[in-house]
């Protein structure tokens, strides 16, 4: 519910609530086999501490855009961007990358998803990997480009090297992994960053006066999501059926 819910939300109060709620309700699913296996609840305090950085970082950077604004709601937010100092418009999108990203599983700040995947039951995994990491790219593209009006190349040159990383160093921990739903864990770090590649290019095309290019690489990053959503859904659930 909570996860239908974050895209919903027209307001930082209402947005910042519902993230909160949806990072509660995941590490509660996480924790359930605490009382099974010892593995699980370190795996859970990971989750915990690295979801409330990204959350923090997310409060401050929403924060910072409604209190120049004048005014929480996001439609409000995105007519005043324009006039909003450089400074606050770049520090704001920072922080949001970084609060989204942690969510999303981005490299440096994915160190939660090899642990916390092999520990969560199998319905839970496909449930965060499918679902809840997509809302991660929502957050960057919504506040990126939906509050913000896009910005700056370097803001869409640091998304894309952020991406980067996040694909080259999911794909060789996924190809080297043992543990199938670790492996998984990692292949979503991957396609993450694959899908972070895509909205910075999208972004950094909309900088440079390239529309039709921005407009056809957004749409790949999101059908990327669309897809990546199925298949590691599907895959999780069949990883848990065999280790079962």
């Amino acid at each position: 519910t909570t996860l239908l819910l974050v895209p919903a939300a027209s307001s930082v109060t209402t947005f910042l609530f519902l993230w909160e709620l949806m990072a509660i309700t995941s590490l509660l699913l996480v924790l359930v086999d605490h009382r099974h296996r010892p593995g699980v609840a370190v795996a859970g305090q990971w989750y915990a501490v690295m979801t409330q950085f990204g959350s923090a970082a997310l409060l401050v950077g929403l924060i910072l855009l409604s209190s120049h604004a004048g005014n929480q709601s996001f439609a409000a937010i995105a007519i005043a961007s324009a006039h909003l100092p450089a400074c606050v418009r770049s520090s704001a999108f920072v922080l949001v990358v970084i609060g989204c990203g942690s969510k999303a599983g981005m490299v440096p700040l994915h160190v939660w998803l090899p642990r916390a995947h092999p520990e969560a039951p199998g319905p839970v995994s496909a449930l965060m990997s499918a679902a809840m990491v997509s809302l991660g790219i929502y957050g960057i593209v919504r506040v990126g480009d939906g509050l913000l009006g896009g910005g700056p190349a370097w803001w869409w040159l640091l998304v894309m090297v952020l991406g980067a990383l996040s694909a080259l160093f999911g794909s060789l921990h996924s190809a080297t992994s043992t543990d199938l739903k670790r492996l998984l864990a990692y292949s979503t770090t991957d396609n993450v960053g694959l899908m972070l590649l895509g909205v910075g290019a999208s972004g950094l095309f909309a900088s440079t006066g390239h529309p039709a290019l921005a407009l056809l690489a957004l749409v790949a990053a999101l059908l990327h999501v669309v897809f990546h959503a199925v298949f590691k859904g599907s895959l999780f659930l069949t990883a848990s059926s065999i280790q079962q």
